[in-house]
């Protein structure tokens, strides 16, 4: 395993401190059985940074500090990080936005059916709604579909300026460290 960095720690707080504004600040619900927090967008972050699991997991342990469930500081940051760790496991960027979704359906769903219906005669329904809309509130997935283009969509008219024989979904995919290599600069000489 390698080290933790100031690079790694200062990516950590940064990621820590955009999740906790963009769930607390924006005016969407994100603390109810229907959530939809644009923040959770960035759990896919781990597959190609693997220190921002830390960054989000702090996060979401400060933006549900304001959630009307207490138990959301626990059940839904543990969420948040088990899905981290497993997104850092996927074998391919199209399964690193599963993890998210499924944790948050389980844990979350339950937690909140729990508040509603306790471990009564209800909980079974409750669970069965709070873990679907849960699981719908899940922003990426339905982003990474919009981005996947219909067939068809490949023409240079549906992508101005590209070639005639252009197809997005052909393209070579970036390794994991691409990302990581573009955001962290190169280590700059040291200075005598």
């Amino acid at each position: 395993m390698s080290k933790f960095t100031i690079k790694d720690l200062t990516l950590a707080a940064l990621i820590a401190a955009v999740y906790a504004v963009l769930t607390v600040a924006l005016p969407v619900p994100a603390f109810s059985g229907v959530q939809f927090r644009v923040a959770e967008a960035m759990t896919v972050l781990p597959f190609l940074f693997p220190a921002a699991t830390p960054g989000l997991f702090v996060g979401c342990v400060i933006a549900n500090l304001f959630s009307p469930y207490p138990l959301d500081v626990v059940c839904g940051s543990a969420a948040t990080l088990i899905a981290c760790l497993l997104t850092q496991r996927m074998p391919n960027r199209w399964l690193a936005s599963l993890p998210p979704v499924v944790c948050n359906m389980v844990i979350v769903g339950a937690e909140i059916a729990w508040f509603e219906a306790g471990f009564g005669p209800g909980f079974g329904a409750a669970y069965a709604f709070n873990a679907l809309t849960v699981g719908l509130g899940e922003p990426y997935p339905g982003a990474v579909a919009a981005f996947r283009p219909a067939q068809g969509a490949g023409s240079p008219s549906f992508y101005p300026g590209a070639a005639p024989d252009y197809d997005p979904l052909k393209q070579k995919l970036p390794s994991r460290t691409a990302g990581r290599e573009l955001f962290l600069c190169q280590s700059s000489p040291s200075r005598k």
